[in-house]
């Protein structure tokens, strides 16, 4: 699925070329998702707030020529699981929001928890390690599985936590805000 159209003007303006376009549910996917300038926009068609909340599962690869991968636009407590490739930036918008990182996964661009209250779930098998880049606003992490190691620095207002049989490598700084 994609969109080679390439539109002139702002990344931000709600009407570039988006491979997928919604106002809200859920999207489920194992393919290649691709676009010369956004790969998923989630608002009202106008750059305002989407009608429901979103869930984006993937395993496979959404590409943005522009980085801006997914775009999720209003207050709702919106979801992603990722064990694919997202090339691009994440923007989750508003809302309590959950991201799921699975074993496997990269994100090229940032990852942006957006405002209110977000939690950041990092899974891997026992022998996988895996690498957390930049990442922004979000206020809880817990590292549930695996081995993981973070990229640049970060911080989580309400703390991060890490399970049993679970590690985290911190080589860069690891910081709450009060």
């Amino acid at each position: 699925l994609g969109a080679l159209g390439n539109k002139a003007g702002n990344p931000a303006d709600p009407n570039i070329s988006d491979a997928i376009s919604i106002g809200g549910g859920s999207i489920t996917h194992d393919g290649l998702i691709y676009s010369v300038q956004r790969g998923i926009l989630v608002d009202d068609s106008e750059g305002g707030s989407a009608y429901a909340a979103t869930s984006i599962i993937n395993s496979g690869q959404i590409y943005s020529g522009s980085g801006q991968a997914i775009t999720l636009r209003g207050s709702f407590a919106d979801s992603l699981q990722n064990s694919g490739a997202i090339v691009g930036d994440v923007d989750m918008g508003g809302g309590n929001d959950t991201v799921t990182l699975l074993a496997g996964q990269t994100i090229t661009g940032r990852l942006d928890g957006g405002a209110d209250t977000d939690s950041l779930f990092l899974k891997s098998g026992s022998s996988d390690s895996a690498t957390l880049g930049r990442v922004a606003n979000f206020e809880r992490l817990d590292v549930v599985s695996g081995s993981w190691s973070l990229a640049d620095d970060q911080s989580y207002a309400n703390g991060a936590s890490v399970r049993s049989c679970a590690s985290l490598s911190v080589t860069t700084a690891l910081g709450a805000i009060c």
